[in-house]
């Protein structure tokens, strides 16, 4: 009987043993999977911080399977820097709240001293200049308690700097915001490794460039083609490549050495468009707009007007909607002062912007509706076709920008094919895309009949199209 029941132990004991292991296996497959998975959206966010966002979700949900701490806060995080890139800071106050919420719980000092940098950026925009020191304080008081010896918490240190300089910038401090920046470029000179401080300073030198845009212009040159010296061969941060660009720019474009200006406003550009920052846009498309008109490029200027009205009202619906979050969190802890209702009163200002951006959002709900309901592609339905033709003829800025979102392929096939062609040239070929007629595109655009055919012969000649090819047709296989 015992020696039954012995073999009977045995063999639940075994079978017990073997779902452990094969459970224990499975975990750190799962795990080593995560890593990889971590890692690669690491390097994609270097790239293309669109692709990469739209990674996070599934990522957050495996990071809190696997109950991965660092890696969920590593995640939010993430979140944060890309609604801070894309000037969303409706959205980047949420995210940053729940940063804090949770590095707090996990007692990780690092990231709640990151979650405080946010949120300090989010008062500044709303110029509440006195809330935002007050989160940079305590920023800078976690990163005390953090370990002293970490390479991450140095340069969180003077992440937090730079946001000092930040501020100070907002508010016409460009001088006090230097001071800051060559605090960490001195800081910058402690590390040993020469690669690593290169890198360091390539970022930094870009900001001190970008400040001395306003203290002095050849300054500003000076700095930018610096940190353009020492710039990383691999694995950099694009953003800042974008401000030497910027700021290369509109040195040039000071000097009126207007084809120099062009070229650096459209390599910032052109970083935009791969790696999706949409920081600070008004930097390259007022200048543009500005060259254009000074060139007497009329159809280019126009172009670049309407991209930056097109960009404010994108910027003004993120801050009206993050100042009710700052409004609402600051009644929520009993801080409100009744002088600051005067913010809500600058807030509504900003709901006579949403009439022209109602289309931009109604578009892009039409289309992603679409996609969902439609299993081929068959191109954009007669509804955003028509909601598109609606925004033509109220003169409305967006109208390219939807455009792009209800065909987000031709443009870009268009640009490849045909480089040479001018923004106001594209802008023509959607409207043929759209299958407007000659009169509809004079309608539309105010412009006569004749100086829409005219046009239109120009481009047949541009893109060489034969005489026996319809230019719809043409347009339309793009």
């Amino acid at each position: 009987m015992n020696f039954f029941k012995a073999i009977k132990i045995s063999f639940f004991t075994g079978c017990f043993l073997l779902i452990s292991t094969l459970c224990y296996a499975q975990k750190n497959l799962s795990a080593n999977e995560f890593d990889r998975k971590m890692k690669e959206n690491t390097e994609l966010y270097q790239i293309n911080i669109d692709q990469a966002f739209q990674q996070l979700p599934e990522l957050l949900k495996l990071s809190r399977k696997l109950k991965n701490q660092k890696a969920e806060m590593k995640i939010i995080d993430r979140k944060c820097r890309y609604f801070y890139s894309k000037n969303l800071t409706d959205s980047l106050i949420v995210q940053a709240e729940e940063l804090e919420k949770i590095s707090s719980n996990y007692q990780d000092y690092y990231f709640e001293a990151m979650a405080n940098v946010y949120l300090a950026e989010t008062y500044s925009i709303n110029n509440l200049p006195d809330r935002a020191i007050q989160n940079l304080n305590d920023a800078y008081d976690l990163l005390e308690k953090a370990d002293a010896k970490s390479e991450k918490v140095f340069f969180a240190k003077a992440n937090v700097l730079g946001s000092f300089a930040n501020l100070y910038l907002d508010k016409k401090q460009p001088k006090e915001a230097a001071k800051k920046i060559f605090q960490v470029i001195k800081n910058g000179e402690q590390i040993e490794d020469l690669e690593k401080r290169n890198a360091f300073q390539y970022l930094n030198y870009s900001n001190i460039a970008n400040v001395y845009l306003q203290i002095n212009i050849d300054s500003a040159k000076i700095f930018a083609e610096k940190s353009l010296a020492i710039q990383p061969k691999e694995n950099f941060d694009e953003r800042n490549l974008m401000t030497n660009y910027t700021v290369l720019g509109t040195y040039y474009e000071k000097k009126e050495d207007f084809k120099s200006a062009i070229e650096y406003f459209h390599k910032a550009l052109k970083i935009n468009k791969t790696n999706g920052t949409d920081l600070n846009l008004n930097e390259i498309y007022l200048p543009l707009q500005r060259i254009y008109s000074a060139i007497n490029q009329t159809d280019s200027a126009e172009f670049y007007r309407n991209k930056a009205e097109a960009y404010d009202l994108k910027v003004m619906n993120s801050k009206y909607n993050s100042l009710q979050k700052v409004l609402s969190k600051e009644k929520d802890q009993q801080k409100f002062s009744p002088f600051k209702y005067l913010y809500i009163v600058a807030g509504m200002g900003l709901l006579s912007a949403f009439g022209l951006y109602y289309f931009s959002r109604k578009i892009k709900s039409a289309v992603e509706n679409d996609d969902e309901n439609r299993t081929e592609k068959t191109g954009p339905s007669p509804e955003i076709l028509q909601q598109l033709i609606e925004l033509l003829e109220k003169n409305d800025p967006t109208f390219l920008i939807n455009f792009e979102l209800a065909f987000p392929d031709f443009i870009a096939s268009l640009s490849q094919k045909h480089p040479e062609l001018q923004p106001s040239e594209r802008e023509f070929c959607a409207m043929l895309k759209l299958k407007l007629s000659t009169k509809e595109i004079a309608k539309y655009t105010f412009i006569e009949t004749r100086t829409v055919q005219n046009k239109k012969y120009r481009l047949r000649k541009k893109l060489d199209i034969p005489q026996d090819v319809d230019i719809y047709q043409y347009i339309d296989q793009i």
